[in-house]
């Protein structure tokens, strides 16, 4: 254990604050691209279907769940550092990042309903 903690020193991580905040990070970066590499598998198939309605709720959810992702990575983060410092942080972030989800909830309602909308003129 003691080498392992000598290793994360070389790299300037001494506290166990520090090695959560970067773990946190390095996880929120392989969901994001976790996420896109599943996303343009879906993507494929919902192309494939005769229904429009799948490549709508595809097309209408990307941007919203990638932002949603870094969010809640970023906000986690910041509670972390916020818990370390002693910080009213946390309460802030816990606030804007709900506040944020909501954003994003209604950025995919928008998409959802302008994408079908296009879509179905489009089919006229």
């Amino acid at each position: 254990m003691e080498q392992i903690l000598k290793a994360l020193e070389a790299f300037g991580l001494k506290e166990l604050w520090m090695i959560k905040e970067v773990a946190v990070l390095l996880t929120t970066i392989a969901v994001h691209f976790l996420f896109a590499y599943i996303f343009r598998k879906v993507i494929k198939a919902a192309r494939k279907t005769q229904s429009i309605w799948d490549d709508v709720l595809v097309v209408s959810a990307r941007k919203p769940l990638r932002y949603a992702i870094w969010l809640i990575g970023i906000s986690v983060a910041l509670m972390i550092l916020g818990n370390h410092y002693e910080s009213d942080l946390v309460e802030y972030v816990t606030v804007l990042r709900e506040a944020v989800i909501v954003i994003c909830i209604a950025w995919f309602s928008w998409n959802l309903i302008s994408e079908s909308s296009t879509r179905y003129l489009i089919q006229q």
